[in-house]
């Protein structure tokens, strides 16, 4: 059964997601010095490495490519085989000196007459005394995968694993699920992570869930993050957040059109209750999108875009104002981000119509279901006033309330601050927050180091220290980048580094007022 999954993977895996399984597989199998070269100025190697044979170290370079290499295909490829085996211009850490030992990595197999001409290559420049290369196509990877001991899909029982794939086959998962299971990862050998992330990242792009394969990537940069001394941890890092920005336009490009008309993105949606999937898809694209436009790992035409589809969405989308339960009040961060100082007019609006929602809900319905609410239990509380038979709290702490607020006083919007606070006490929506020290809260991973401030008070009229409640004076204490704390925090979504929002807040106030 094992087999049968890595085999699925291998069919349908992309360059990008093979990255991180591949940096695994290096370690798992002694390699050293592993470094991933992708870039405007890998000279043909993809990745480098460094491991000792027969007492003699020697200096690897590796070309990944995804699927079945054609004779065509073979034919350009053959070209990058020559810079893997006799090119020296790599990276600083490779070593001209030493003896050299090429490798092709395709997660198919050389097909028609590329095997031949791939073995007479190799016979040819092996009989002139030049090094010639390996071949790693699936039939080798298989075993890499499946029998490695260090490696994910052969360590301890597999059954988790596969529980979950099938439950994503069947169309059954849903965030928390994913969410969940990935917790285990902060604590797990990263090689194992790294192999397994990438399978079920895959597994869920395939089934058209590609903003949960987005979320899993986040996992994986948490687990990254979680472990910092770790062999490979800053390239598992590195890897995660390049397939999140790969999913994240993959989500781009099938959506952006239908971003500016409610109908044509209603299209788009699965059969189902639109009135709680609408909004719920709106939000999770407006997150997603507003990471890739902040991001400082993606090219600057890839973020213009995003952050201009973001605007288009929270303009034309009435649903991205609308977050069903307090689960999706983290989305409205990163996308109130993507646009900062760039169109304070749109955020504004935006969160003057998030506010009339939410104080709405409590005011004459039953509030908002808190973090950590099911979809079924979202879709009771939503329905709530409409089944008279259904009993349900009412809650009076919101942290949709927090992030508003929040949102408002780092976009330095006073009028817009008074107004949400104004309109969210008068309909009984108390401002609720929940504090960690991540380094043993593991961002979302651990209940440890949690502590909650069942409402927080705001100043009740706007201040000139930008300082509107007790939180804001938080300092950053976890050690890591502030895009990577934003990201990190869509994974428990019940709490928000107010650090890291102010700080990318600043950041581009400054860069906007260089640029001009």
């Amino acid at each position: 059964m094992l087999d049968g999954v890595i085999d699925q993977y291998l069919a349908t895996v992309t360059e990008r997601e093979f990255d991180a399984p591949l940096l695994a597989l290096l370690q798992a199998n002694s390699f050293t010095d592993v470094h991933q070269l992708h870039g405007a100025f890998e000279f043909g190697k993809d990745f480098i490495a460094k491991r000792r044979e027969d007492g003699e170290l020697r200096q690897y370079a590796l070309q990944s490519k995804a699927g079945d290499i054609n004779l065509a295909e073979w034919r350009t490829i053959r070209y990058q085989v020559d810079e893997i085996r006799s090119d020296g211009l790599a990276h600083p850490h490779f070593d001209r000196n030493l003896p050299r030992a090429a490798v092709l990595v395709t997660t198919g197999r050389l097909v028609g007459g590329a095997a031949l001409q791939a073995q007479d290559y190799n016979t040819r420049v092996q009989g002139l005394g030049e090094p010639g290369f390996e071949l790693w196509d699936r039939d080798t990877l298989r075993p890499m995968l499946a029998a490695a001991p260090a490696c994910g899909l052969a360590a301890g029982s597999p059954g988790d694993l596969l529980e979950l794939l099938g439950q994503i086959d069947q169309h059954k998962i849903n965030y928390q699920a994913v969410e969940r299971y990935t917790r285990r990862w902060t604590t797990k050998p990263l090689q194992q992570v790294a192999i397994e992330f990438a399978v079920v990242a895959n597994r869920l792009r395939d089934n058209r869930r590609t903003d949960l394969a987005a979320t899993v990537a986040l996992a994986a940069l948490r687990a990254a993050v979680c472990q910092p001394t770790a062999p490979q941890s800053a390239e598992l890092a590195c890897s995660a957040k390049l397939l999140h920005a790969a999913y994240a336009t993959r989500l781009l490009e099938r959506y952006a059109d239908a971003a500016s008309n409610p109908m044509d993105l209603l299209k788009e949606i699965a059969p189902g209750f639109i009135h709680l999937t609408y909004p719920v898809i709106c939000l999770r694209l407006a997150e997603i999108w507003g990471l890739l436009g902040i991001s400082p790992d993606v090219d600057a035409a890839t973020a213009a875009r995003a952050r201009q589809t973001v605007r288009t969405l929270l303009t034309h989308q009435p649903g991205a104002a609308h977050p069903v339960s307090d689960n999706w009040a983290a989305s409205m961060i990163p996308a109130v981000l993507s646009l900062r100082v760039e169109d304070p007019a749109t955020v504004e609006t935006y969160l003057r119509a998030a506010t009339g929602w939410v104080a709405d809900a409590y005011d004459t319905g039953l509030g908002l279901a808190p973090v950590g609410a099911s979809p079924t239990e979202e879709a009771t509380h939503f329905l709530g006033p409409e089944l008279e038979h259904i009993e349900i709290a009412t809650p009076s702490t919101s942290y949709a309330a927090t992030v508003l607020l929040d949102l408002a006083v780092a976009a330095n919007l006073p009028e817009t601050y008074e107004f949400i606070l104004n309109e969210l006490l008068a309909a009984g929506a108390k401002p609720t927050l929940t504090v960690a020290d991540e380094t043993r809260a593991l961002w979302g991973a651990a209940r440890n180091g949690l502590a909650l401030i069942p409402v927080v008070r705001y100043t009740e009229s706007w201040t000139d220290s930008n300082c509107q409640a007790s939180h804001h004076l938080a300092d950053d204490a976890s050690g890591i980048a502030a895009w990577d704390a934003i990201a990190l925090s869509t994974l428990p979504r019940n709490r928000h580094p107010w650090w890291a929002l102010q700080r990318l807040m600043t950041q581009a106030g400054a860069a906007r007022h260089q640029s001009s």
